[in-house]
């Protein structure tokens, strides 16, 4: 977005679905700037929940997932009453399966997928969150986390990271960069560098493929599952090639970084 601000053009960031669209929020162009990573304020009419996973409200400033009510909200899927009702709570708002944060002014944030989140140490984790940090970068041309195994804390993050073109990246330099924005349990313990990421038809990220590439117990295996070796999703639309895979959890301390 930046790059687009610099060429001259005017761009905010947005949020609808198909059930409750097509936009959901507004962000006026001048706020745009100053609220990077934001997507603005509710359109008239419609009502909105941060909710828990037990229904309830949730803190300021924490995550929940953003639930929809109002006049532009679907009447129901097509021949799909059970689906339809699954889609709904008890008030009738629409659990969109996304999260969402809420600023004191009432500006919202888009966090990520809540099947995407994962747990580590008790403490939730948003892929989406982390990857907005990493993308930060000057070296990273794109990323995507997913959650994996891990005996003392439950579940890490490993990143996948696409370097931009003539960039390296090092791994210990970019979690330690990372650390300045992000909580220490928030910073993934592991990176892999690869081409590209793998792609659904839809074109959003393939973390199906990425969790089987995640979990796969050393870089040999990541390159033979990432090649086409071992397929791990027929879904998988991109073909994948790592080319290194380390482990940095040596210089992570989760004490002492913001949160």
């Amino acid at each position: 977005m930046d790059r687009v601000r610099q060429a001259g053009f005017a761009m905010t960031e947005g949020f609808g679905l198909t059930e409750c669209g097509p936009n959901c929020f507004v962000m006026p162009i001048g706020e745009s700037t100053r609220r990077a990573g934001r997507v603005g304020w509710p359109v008239p009419f419609l009502e909105m929940r941060l909710a828990d996973p037990q229904g309830g409200d949730v803190d300021p400033g924490e995550a929940g997932e953003l639930l929809l009510r109002g006049p532009q909200l679907f009447s129901g899927y097509l021949d799909d009453p059970v689906g339809t009702a699954e889609s709904l709570d008890a008030e009738g708002y629409f659990r969109t399966g996304d999260l969402a944060r809420r600023d004191a002014d009432g500006a919202y944030a888009i966090c990520g997928r809540r099947k995407e989140m994962f747990i580590s140490g008790g403490e939730n984790v948003y892929p989406g969150e982390v990857e907005s940090a990493l993308i930060a970068h000057p070296s990273v041309a794109d990323v995507a986390v997913v959650g994996v195994p891990d005996a003392r804390w439950g579940e890490v993050g490993r990143a996948f990271i696409v370097p931009r073109r003539g960039a390296t990246i090092e791994p210990d330099e970019l979690l330690r960069w990372a650390r300045a924005s992000l909580a220490a349990y928030k910073v993934p313990r592991l990176v892999s560098v690869i081409d590209m990421l793998p792609t659904l038809g839809s074109g959003k990220v393939d973390r199906a493929t990425l969790a089987a590439l995640a979990n796969v117990a050393n870089v040999a295996n990541v390159a033979n599952v990432a090649n086409g070796l071992i397929v791990p999703s027929a879904s998988a639309s991109a073909s994948v090639s790592v080319s290194v895979s380390v482990s940095a959890s040596a210089n992570v301390s989760r004490d002492d970084a913001p949160s």
